[in-house]
């Protein structure tokens, strides 16, 4: 198992993951900086939660649509737990697992985004945080929100095609016309 996680850590990096360009740092690092206060909603209601007030500052910041963000959630972990702030991944949660938080960053990348965001520790809010800048620059690389959240999942993007019976079913699951 160890050697799977090393392999796919490797694929990660070497597909492109450790080159991180496009991403708008500054942006991040303001809103880290700032008091999370999030603005009103246009549409799209959030449910009551902490962790929806986190995620409401971050997308604004970063520009990625908070109904995105939040449907990525349900489709990974159901964002369960919202109001706990010390909640990761549940009550079997061993930090050994291969993904972690509300939208299932796994551990390489993790590391590359927290030093690029300059995250010192993996909690909740900083793996919201990442995940959100890092959907930010798949968005970048793919150009609409359906490759972005391809991209998000696997690394790359390829066309429907070629997709696998599991890649339909999750990114059949999004309705990615909303974003």
């Amino acid at each position: 198992m160890k050697y799977f996680l090393f392999i796919a850590g490797l694929i990660m990096i070497n597909s492109g993951v450790s080159q991180i360009k496009k991403v708008p740092t500054e942006h991040v690092q303001t809103a880290i900086a700032k008091k999370v206060t999030p603005e009103t909603p246009k549409g799209f209601q959030l449910p009551e939660g902490w962790i929806f007030n986190i995620m409401q500052h971050y997308c604004d910041s970063l520009k990625v649509p908070v109904e995105y963000i939040y449907d990525v959630g349900m489709n990974e972990s159901g964002w369960k737990n919202p109001n706990d702030s010390n909640f990761i991944q549940g009550p079997d949660y061993v930090p050994r697992e291969t993904s972690h938080g509300d939208l299932q960053m796994i551990n390489p990348t993790w590391r590359i985004w927290a030093k690029r965001l300059n995250l010192k520790h993996k909690n909740r809010k900083n793996l919201l945080i990442a995940c959100i800048a890092y959907q930010r620059y798949c968005y970048d690389i793919g150009g609409n929100w359906e490759k972005a959240r391809y991209i998000y999942a696997r690394g790359k993007w390829k066309p429907k095609s070629q997709w696998t019976k599991l890649e339909k079913r999750f990114m059949n699951k999004m309705d990615f016309e909303k974003y």
